[in-house]
Formats: C-alpha cells, structure tokens, sequence
C-alpha cells in the first residue's frame, strides 16, 4: 500500500485508504488531503462470533 500511496502523492490522484493507514503515512503524504470522512458509505462493518470450546472439543479455539 505504502508504494501506491507515494505514486498517488506524486500525481496528485485520488485514492481510498482507511483511517489507520492514513495516520499511518499522512507525514508522508503532503499532496493529499482527506476528501470524505466519517460517511456511512465508508463504513466497513465486521462481527465476531464467540463459540464455547466444549461444543467443539476436536477444534482448536
């Protein structure tokens, strides 16, 4: 990701990224600016599902 960041801050190009890599690489990033941030279209939702250990005591958890 890094590489293409620093092309996209050379060419002055839009580019995606999300927020840890931002803070991540924005000293770096001196062409770019944060366009859009904190809309819903943004979002990337992710869950986690807990599982008792002794319902499945042949799998590693």
């Amino acid at each position: 990701m890094g590489a293409a960041l620093r092309i996209n801050n050379e060419k002055q190009a839009y580019t995606l990224m999300d927020k840890g890599t931002w803070i991540s690489f924005k000293n770096q990033l001196n062409n770019l600016m944060i366009l859009v941030e904190e809309d819903v279209i943004l979002m990337n939702p992710y869950s986690a599902i807990l599982v008792n250990p002794e319902g499945f005591p042949k799998k590693k958890l």
